[in-house]
Order: structure tokens, then C-alpha cells, then sequence
């Protein structure tokens, strides 16, 4: 009902026990959720949590925030500018290959 939920308390909760549980232990991955909550490209969770090491709770941020015109659509170039805080390249039409 026009809410938005504030993940960040749980998503810590979740941080600690993923580091004494290496097992997925919920039956569904806390990355997955993040990007389905977020309606994002999983490869941008992963990515960003095991080759950036970035923490449940500042995934959610940058997904949360991402422009939706790179949600479905992962590049490292575009993961990088993220996490630069830059603008991120967008391909238009004459960018993409044929």
C-alpha cells in the first residue's frame, strides 16, 4: 500500500550469518533477493558483493538507485560507474552490434 521498506536493518542481520554460514541456508540467496526486490540483473549483485566485497546493505543502495535503463543489462563498464558514482554509459540504438 505506497510503502517502502527500509531492508537495511535485515540485510545486516543477514551479513553475519552469511559469514558463519558459508551454506545457502534460507533456500534462496540474499544476492538474488536484492536484485529481485530492486528489478535488477542478478550478475550486478554478484559481481558487486564477491568482486567488490561490498556489503548487503550497500548493494541494495546502489540498486536501488541504478537508472532503470541499465536494471536489465549488466556490464562491468556500467558496474565500475556505478560504483563511481558516475553516469553510467547507456548503448543506444546506433551503439549496438547487428
Amino acid at each position: 500500500y505506497n510503502t517502502a521498506y527500509n531492508y537495511d536493518f535485515v540485510l545486516e542481520i543477514c551479513e553475519e550469518v552469511v559469514k558463519y554460514c558459508k551454506q545457502n541456508i534460507w533456500g534462496y540467496s540474499v544476492l538474488r533477493l536484492l536484485s529481485a526486490i530492486n528489478r535488477t540483473a542478478y550478475k550486478y549483485s554478484a559481481v558487486l558483493h564477491s568482486e567488490y566485497g561490498l556489503s548487503f546493505v550497500e548493494i541494495n543502495e546502489i540498486l536501488r538507485n541504478m537508472p532503470d535503463t541499465l536494471r536489465h543489462r549488466f556490464t562491468r563498464e556500467n558496474a565500475e560507474k556505478l560504483l563511481r558514482g558516475m553516469q553510467p554509459v547507456e548503448v543506444g540504438m546506433s551503439d549496438r552490434k547487428k
